[in-house]
């Protein structure tokens, strides 16, 4: 895992960035004088299992595709053409 070493003074600057990289995976330590005071990390979240009946009966109440995959892609290409 990464670590990054910014100054508090830097931290503040660039928070939306440094939230960003957090996000990614990246730790960050948040040093003061030259001295390491906070570790930031992204906060895990728990995984939640899936609901397999839930989940088929949001996905039964999609309609049905009126083209094949590959009728709609060919659409897709042709409009992009012209």
């Amino acid at each position: 895992m990464i670590k990054k070493i910014v100054t508090l003074a830097n931290a503040r600057a660039n928070l939306s960035n440094l939230i960003e990289r957090i996000t990614q995976g990246e730790r960050v330590v948040i040093t003061k004088h030259g001295q390491p005071v906070v570790q930031l990390v992204a906060v895990e979240t728990e995984r939640q299992p899936i609901n397999g009946l839930s989940l088929r009966l949001l996905t039964d109440q999609m309609p049905m595709a009126k083209d094949s995959l590959g009728g709609f892609m060919r659409k897709v290409r042709e409009a992009a053409r012209y």
